[in-house]
């Protein structure tokens, strides 16, 4: 059994090389396309992997509460008091949270007036919570700066064509529903890939914003942003939490981060489906490849095929022998892009691929300007088991055309 199988495998490689520009173009060929195409889901991963992450941890986080009445406007009044919800600040799963006051205000600085979404926090807690100190290309972070100091996005001080150090006039609404304003300093600017998020947030001490609005409960907030041991469970605990405590707190909503941005929810679920589809695609590609190479080798060698089976070769060994060369096409080819692409994805997820010469069109999606492909080894393994699969089907017609003639016809043909 050992001697047939060896006999197999070494006519089933010589066979291959018979026509060495041929092979030698296919294997280039299934080389190029895995190695291309999988290349490209790593990028296409990476980059929605990136995107989801930058979100959650410099702006969204994972869970977030607020007042029902807060959904469609932000008024003043929509505050919910900490005593509420201490319970589910307290839960394991809950690595950190930021307790934030918010109002619409109107900002001007030199000569402009724009409309911004103002954000009172607590720096210690902001920073365990959220990233956007790290993003800083100038001035100091909210702990480091004194009272009634402000930190703002990048693109919207080139919008006001502000230098620090400058001074501002914030006008907004208090608790009253009186009209109010005042001046504060611009202590920081910050940088972040999200264009519209720079252009319109800007941060203070909770204190001072507090003060303007005059809230007369020292507990109460608006909102709080919640960081979790992991992300990806936010979305089964947030309905969780709101049924289990439904009745105590009727007061709030509780939403994760899908919740407040569907879209990213979608986004997380279209790169499941689009890495199905592109795999669907290059395997139904590299199957087309196959069948056509393999039948026309098959066909070339017609009478010689004829003589093995009338020399006593039978259907099962002849069938043993189309597939092999199927499969030795297929690691060649394909083993070796797949190689290629992880060694090229050790080398391009350390240094990223640099896209900020798409200019700011490209940072008004949200998206970084270094992406970095990412591809776990499941998912090369997965490819792998897919293009085996592919070269086994690959070989069935040809293995049919075979094996439907008898000896005598297929040395009768010429």
């Amino acid at each position: 059994m050992k001697l047939k199988l060896n006999l197999e495998f070494l006519l089933a490689w010589r066979n291959i090389w018979r026509f060495p520009l041929r092979s030698a173009l296919i294997i280039s060929a299934l080389f190029i396309g895995i190695w291309a195409g999988t290349f490209a889901l790593a990028f296409v991963k990476g980059l929605a992997t990136q995107r989801v992450q930058n979100q959650l941890d410099y702006s969204l986080g994972h869970l977030k509460i607020s007042s029902p009445e807060s959904d469609n406007e932000k008024l003043v009044g929509a505050t919910i008091n900490y005593d509420s919800i201490k319970v589910i600040l307290k839960k394991t799963t809950i690595l950190a949270n930021s307790l934030r006051l918010n109002t619409l205000a109107t900002l001007q600085a030199q000569g402009q007036t724009v409309a911004v979404d103002w954000y009172g926090v607590v720096p210690e807690s902001e920073k365990s919570t959220l990233k956007l100190a790290e993003k800083l290309v100038e001035g100091k972070y909210l702990d480091k700066l004194p009272p009634k100091s402000m930190l703002i996005g990048e693109k919207l001080a080139q919008k006001l064509q502000l230098k620090l150090p400058v001074k501002i006039v914030i006008t907004c609404q208090n608790y009253f529903g009186k009209t109010v304003k005042d001046t504060f300093s611009i202590g920081g600017i910050y940088r972040y890939y999200n264009h519209k998020f720079a252009e319109t947030h800007i941060f203070s001490r909770q204190s001072d914003l507090r003060t303007i609005l005059q809230i007369p409960d020292n507990q109460a907030f608006h909102q709080a942003i919640i960081r979790l041991n992991d992300y990806q469970i936010a979305p089964e605990l947030a309905p969780e939490l709101a049924k289990n405590w439904q009745a105590e707190f009727q007061s709030v909503k509780i939403q994760s981060w899908a919740d407040v941005s569907p879209e990213l929810a979608y986004l997380s679920i279209l790169q499941s489906y689009f890495f199905l589809i592109f795999n669907g695609i290059i395997v139904f590609a590299l199957t087309l490849l196959l069948i056509n190479t393999m039948l026309m080798a098959v066909l070339e060698r017609t009478q010689e095929l004829g003589v093995l089976k009338a020399i006593g070769m039978n259907r099962q060994r002849l069938m043993r022998l189309v597939i092999y060369e199927t499969l030795f096409l297929t690691l060649l080819g394909g083993g070796v892009g797949l190689l290629t692409t992880y060694l090229s994805l050790k080398l391009w997820s350390q240094i990223g691929i640099d896209l900020s010469y798409f200019g700011s069109a490209w940072g008004s999606w949200g998206n970084a300007p270094l992406v970095y492909p990412i591809l776990d080894l499941s998912d090369l393994g997965g490819i792998a088991l897919l293009l085996c699969i592919s070269s086994l089907l690959s070989a069935i017609y040809p293995v049919y055309k075979v094996l439907q003639a008898s000896a005598i016809e297929m040395m009768k043909n010429k």
